[in-house]
């Protein structure tokens, strides 16, 4: 793995652990988690796709 993709890996960590300490605590409504969780998703997902189509 390059640096960028640690970086990346390491915000994508960062925005999940907060999203559900976030919402576990009550500060984040359950739907605006649901849809950060749900594009977080998306984004690890699509971006897995894009890597293993350029190898």
């Amino acid at each position: 793995m390059k640096i960028g993709d640690y970086i990346k890996l390491i915000a994508v960590l960062i925005v999940g652990a907060g999203t559900v300490f976030l919402t576990y605590t009550g500060h984040l409504d359950p739907q605006a988690s649901t849809a950060l969780l749900g594009g977080l998703l998306g984004y690890v997902f699509g971006n897995a796709h894009a890597i293993i189509e350029k190898r």
